[in-house]
């Protein structure tokens, strides 16, 4: 992979990975640090391919995009190694409220109808939040998550049945 196909899978990755990396650690600062983190692991990891293909020892990324999410994974839960967990942050995922042309009320509105949605996410268990998060904001097919868990495909999709039954659970309750 040489420098421009990195540059362009990072164009259409970014966004995606800071998103989860965000809904994960509640901080600004902290995502955008451990979003650059994970392009600058995958680009070493990439020069460390390049050169064991040299000697003869070739490491292959089957796709860039779950390999992203894996290691922006990883890096989340060492995040969380170094840092007592905290609660996620509601007031920080306004990532997921999209721009309704400048529109108070109907950002208002969506705001409203996102709060129980967020809350569910917050109180779901990492893996579920997780494949939740993965498939249906940052559009992950079901082989790209278990590609990134390391998992089945059946398991992933049991883990998504599971973590929607979770999150409903939660939104019905109210908590």
């Amino acid at each position: 992979m040489d420098h421009q196909e990195f540059i362009k899978l990072y164009d259409e990755n970014v966004t995606g990975i800071y998103r989860y990396i965000l809904i994960r650690v509640s901080s600004k600062e902290a995502a955008q640090d451990l979003t650059s983190e994970v392009f600058l692991r995958t680009w070493e990891y990439i020069g460390q391919s390049m050169a064991a293909r040299e000697t003869a020892v070739s490491i292959q990324i089957k796709s860039p995009r779950a390999f992203f999410y894996r290691v922006a994974k990883n890096l989340v839960v060492d995040f969380y190694r170094e840092k007592a967990k905290a609660p996620i942050s509601l007031d920080e995922l306004e990532v997921q409220i999209p721009d309704t042309e400048n529109n108070p009320a109907e950002r208002t509105s969506l705001a409203l109808e996102m709060a129980p949605v967020q809350r569910a996410l917050a109180g779901l268990k990492d893996d579920y939040r997780d494949v939740i998060i993965w498939h249906y904001l940052d559009d992950l097919s079901v082989p790209e998550i278990a590609d990134v868990l390391g998992k089945s495909e059946g398991a992933v999709r049991v883990m998504l049945h599971r973590g929607l039954g979770s999150a409903r659970q939660l939104i019905e309750s109210g908590k």
